[in-house]
């Protein structure tokens, strides 16, 4: 965080003394009836400058006050929020500027103004019609003596506007000195000194006292108060790094009108992210990165008069062309009547038709309050279907949640879409709230997409063809709060510790919330890690990297929070200020997509009270040098025989980076939605920011990294992963040859990396079978048990596995452990430390640590349950088990030992070694095939490159000399192209010598080729290569 002593206003003596002279206040006064506030400082003979809502920001701006005072009745705000006190909050976090702040209703301050409160240290509570006088909680305080001795309490006999105050409540650090009550009460106060004494603000509007000699030594007072606090230094960091995109002239590239929901998607499939806003229906499209280009004629397709939220992108007729689902409301505006009826606009190669009336939704779905539309195919099929949060009758007077179930485009109905939200499971329990933000997840990691909506959790139950869901009990997921109302909810990896947690936003206490994932498919309540979560509520929320350096950031209404994992190796979730240039912030929505496509994410922001705006993100631009950027794009693509290019409908795919140079104990991972928090879609490609260059000195290399993308089907069909297996491609990248940071990966296992198509190993499949069927999880009402503490002592726990003889080898590509991993160790005084490890014990008298095969895995004693990738091979007729260091165990009941195909799962071990890593004991543990403690997910590997019918990796490692390049293939695979290989040198151990005869004379025998046998390098071993062989054997004695 940045410290530095603060120029923004004249420097204080840190003793309480009369401030220095001249003094200069900005006084905020317009339509003040009294103007007490000026009064009061020229009265104190200090140099008074009056500002409105015209001139303030401007005066502000200019410097030099030595304080500030706000006058501000609430008719100001209520009318357009014109004052924009985006820069007052500024001056306070980031200035230390000395500001007495008054007005009657705290809860609509406009733009900024949660931040606004921030900055003040308090949250406001409900709002007073009725006039209250002003008890003082702290008589013998300064402000109600210094320089004035006020009357207490004090009346405000007048009510000069709609409101007459707002119950406030001070945060940490701020002190009430007086409240609406005679005593102090929790959120009944009315006075509110700043942690650094230089800021008050008053939850009434003294300009509503009527008695000028109290009114006006109040303001003394006050004003006094602030300007003798001790000189401030600034703690605010590094600012939100937005500002509006403007055009050659000076002007905002795109003039938003009033917009609520915001929409990016490519919707003429040109590769450039394009903009779709509501209430009224307007899209922009992408210029190259110029800018965006309004696009007419959405006026004729949506009645442009009628209200609705917003909408979302989703390509459900998979031609290539994203369609959009709007999100009506039954409620109305004075001038725009609701648009209460779900709107369906096919995209015919870049034009809309609303489709509503047609086969394609019969009948229409109407008498909606809709919110945050989800696009996914939720049951395998592969065909988007929607899901439409609606409020239920209960609540907001509408007809509950929509499901529109595709039906795909030749179904015997006719029809496209067909509503199944009871059948589906969809429906709106019973004890939960109206829905607000919604998102599809595999946060589980099945496989399948799970649902946030409405308070509760949605478990995917579906099979291929059928969808199906469990709304999941509070017992059973661990998220509460079913009765408040949220305004905002989304997944993201917070703490980078590899799974997805829940943030949402309630529109009242508890505030902003982290359910933190344990990784078993339970969540825990986390807010200490969010500061002040009361900040920031009631409408919107956003999760993004938007200072591009690793770890997800957070947006609640206005107020932005940066997260520090990366700077402080906590997940801190802290309060940053804006640095909006000639734009502002009134209960925005937040829609990220890298539009220029400079490297950083610019956001779409639809104020929902005024003029809205697209922001460019400053963090990069077109001069920053590439190794400078340090972002990556994955954009994951389904397969089409009509649209070669792809199409972007794996909403809910997740990527993944492993680091493999650089590796700094943080997992990188996102997903694809539809939907990102509330009334927003950010951009369909994720994007995940890799650490600095380990290797800066050398232009010619970088960060290396391998990417694995998961794409989502039912768990039926399996775990359906794209990695570097399937496509060498993938492994290995280095950022400094990424000269196009986009990769694009297809459900197939074709990839493209710099504008380079390639093929997918097809020895390697993209289906995995997860052994046991996995481990234990939570239904619908039920969680799962807790971990048990590991018995004192060196504690494992395992699985064996065998692999029958005679058939192929199978690829074991990730671990799944239940518990807690305690820290490395040396295995059998084998270096490096590890606290996961695989042995061959096939032999059990002599059991062999698989080459390989130790990993050391970050300990995290808040997860329950830990995901890793891996890549072990595990051979035909070879027994293997895989052991676990933990502190903290749990069992899953299984009935053993279980045949899948040629693999046999015999069960879990457990038991306690002498020393770290003891082989015998890990060999002698006997096999529990009742329980499992961790699983694997794994496929078959088939390769024989050389057709000879003996799988290639069976081969290399009964003969190593068969891949003396080291390269993983047998040499004969790869011709008389023997570059780097050694003629002779059998063994690949650098020398020709007495140990390559006897795999001279195998090769020879086999009738295989092996450029190491191929002595004279004509692509045939025959009698010649015995002759030269024998002659540089003979050459050696």
């Amino acid at each position: 965080m940045m410290t530095a002593v603060l120029p923004f206003i004249a420097a204080r003596s840190s003793a309480a003394a009369d401030p220095p002279e001249p003094v200069s206040v900005l006084v905020f006064s317009d339509d003040a009836v009294h103007g007490w506030a000026v009064a009061a400082a020229a009265g104190m003979g200090w140099n008074v400058t009056s500002a409105n809502q015209t001139t303030f920001n401007t005066l502000l701006a200019q410097g030099g006050w030595s304080a500030i005072a706000v006058d501000a009745p609430s008719r100001i705000p209520r009318t357009g929020g014109v004052v924009d006190w985006s820069p007052l909050t500024n001056a306070i976090l980031c200035d230390g500027a000395c500001v007495v702040f008054s007005t009657p209703d705290l809860r609509a301050v406009g733009p900024a103004g949660s931040m606004l409160l921030y900055a003040f240290g308090v949250s406001a509570g409900s709002n007073l019609t009725d006039v209250r006088s002003i008890r003082a909680w702290d008589a013998d305080h300064a402000v109600f003596h210094t320089p004035n001795a006020i009357s207490l309490p004090i009346s405000a006999v007048a009510n000069l506007w709609p409101l007459a105050g707002t119950r406030i409540q001070p945060n940490a650090g701020a002190t009430a000195v007086a409240g609406f009550t005679a005593s102090p009460a929790f959120g009944e106060a009315a006075i509110v000194i700043g942690a650094s004494g230089r800021t008050i603000i008053n939850a009434q509007l003294l300009d509503d006292i009527t008695d000028a000699a109290t009114a006006v030594g109040l303001w003394q007072n006050q004003l006094s108060y602030v300007l003798n606090a001790p000189a401030a230094t600034s703690d605010c960091g590094p600012r939100v790094p937005l500002t509006v995109w403007l055009n050659s002239q000076n002007q905002p590239v795109v003039p938003l009108p009033v917009v609520l929901g915001v929409t990016c998607g490519d919707y003429d499939a040109d590769g450039w992210v394009d903009l779709f806003t509501c209430y009224a229906p307007t899209l922009w499209r992408n210029d190259s990165g110029a800018g965006l280009v309004f696009v007419p004629g959405m006026d004729q397709v949506l009645n442009p008069l009628r209200r609705r939220y917003g909408a979302s992108f989703g390509d459900y007729d998979n031609d290539g062309f994203p369609d959009l689902a709007t999100e009506p409301r039954r409620v109305g505006a004075s001038t725009q009547p609701p648009d209460e009826c779900l709107r369906l606009l096919r995209n015919d190669g870049g034009v809309f038709v609303d489709v509503t009336l047609g086969t394609t939704l019969s009948p229409p779905i109407c008498f909606l309050n809709a919110e945050t539309n989800c696009w996914g195919d939720v049951d395998g099929d592969g065909q988007l279907d929607l899901f439409v949060p609606v409020y239920p009758p209960t609540d907001g007077g509408s007809v509950g949640n929509v499901f529109l179930h595709n039906l795909g485009p030749d179904h015997p109905s006719g029809r496209r879409f067909v509503e199944l939200s009871g059948p589906a499971g969809l429906d709106n329990p019973p004890d939960t709230r109206k829905p607000e933000g919604a998102q599809f997840c595999d946060y589980d990691f099945d496989g399948d997409i799970d649902l946030y909506s409405n308070n509760a959790l949605y478990l995917n139950l579906s099979q291929p063809g059928v969808p199906l869901f469990a709304a999941m009990t509070t017992a059973a997921s661990g998220i509460g709060f079913r009765n408040v109302v949220d305004e905002g909810a989304a997944f993201c990896d917070y703490d980078l510790d590899g799974d997805f947690d829940l943030i949402v936003a309630y529109e009242k206490s508890p505030g902003v919330v982290i359910w933190e994932n344990r990784g078993d498919g339970m969540f825990v309540f986390e807010q200490s890690r969010i500061e002040s979560p009361l900040s920031g509520l009631t409408l919107g929320l956003s999760c993004d990297d938007w200072d591009n350096d690793g770890d997800i950031d957070l947006i609640t209404r206005d107020t932005p929070r940066r997260n520090l994992l990366i700077e402080t190796g906590v997940p801190t979730l802290a309060v940053q200020p804006w640095e909006l240039v000639s734009g502002r912030v009134q209960f925005p929505m937040f829609a990220w997509a890298d539009f220029d496509r400079d490297g950083d994410r610019d956001a779409a922001v639809g104020n929902s009270t005024t003029s809205s705006f697209v922001y460019l993100n400053t963090t990069y631009d077109a001069t920053t040098p590439a190794a400078v950027k340090r972002h990556v794009r994955i954009r994951p693509l389904r397969d089409s025989p009509d649209v070669p290019a792809g199409l972007e409908t794996e909403y809910g795919a997740m990527a993944r980076l492993a680091l493999r140079n650089a590796a700094d104990g943080h997992e990188r991972l996102a997903f694809v939605a539809s939907s990102h928090g509330y009334l927003n879609q950010s951009e369909y490609a994720v994007s995940l920011s890799l650490p600095p260059d380990p290797l800066p000195n050398d232009p010619a290399r970088d960060v290396r990294f391998d990417v694995t993308v998961t794409f989502p089907q039912t768990e039926s069909q399996g775990l359906c992963r794209v990695d570097r297996h399937v496509n060498p491609r993938l492994g290995e990248l280095d950022l400094a040859d990424l000269a196009d940071r986009e990769i694009t990966v297809f459900r197939s296992g074709t990839v493209i990396v710099n504008g380079v198509s390639y093929a997918p190993d097809a020895g390697e499949p993209t289906i995995l079978t997860t052994a046991a069927g996995g481990l234990q999880r939570p239904s619908a009402a039920s969680p799962v048990a807790d971990v048990v503490a590991s018995p004192a002592g060196d504690h494992f726990v395992g699985m064996e596995l065998h692999n029958a003889a005679g058939g192929l080898p199978i690829r074991i590509r990730e671990l799944i452990i239940d518990g807690v991993l305690a820290t490395a160790a040396s295995p059998d005084g084998v270096a490096p430390p590890a606290n996961v490890v695989a042995w061959d014990v096939s032999d059990r008298q002599s059991p062999a640590l698989m080459a390989g095969q130790t990993m050391a895995l970050p300990s995290r004693p808040r997860n329950r349950r830990t995901f890793v990738p891996c890549d072990w091979l595990v051979l035909p007729g070879r027994t293997v088990r895989i052991v676990a260091r933990v502190t903290a165990y749990r069992g899953t009941t299984i009935v053993g030992p279980l045949l899948e195909g040629a693999v046999v799962i015999g069960g879990g071990v457990s038991g306690t070694m002498s020393a770290a890593w003891e082989a015998g004991a890990i060999a002698a543990a006997p096999v529990d095939a009742t329980q499992l403690y961790l699983t694997v997910r794994y496929a078959t590997v088939d390769h024989d490159c050389d057709a000879n019918g003996v799988p290639d990796e069976v081969e290399l490692a009964a003969e190593p000399s068969l891949d003396c390049n080291g390269n993983l293939r047998p040499d004969a695979c790869e011709g008389p192209a023997c570059d780097g290989i050694v003629a002779g040198d059998l063994n690949c151990d650098g020398l020709i010598d007495g140990d390559d005869v006897a795999p001279f004379v195998r090769r020879l025998l086999a009738g295989s080729y092996t450029c190491a046998a191929d002595m004279d390098r004509n692509g045939v071993m025959d009698e010649e290569d015995v002759a030269v062989f024998a002659a540089k054997l003979v050459a050696l004695v």
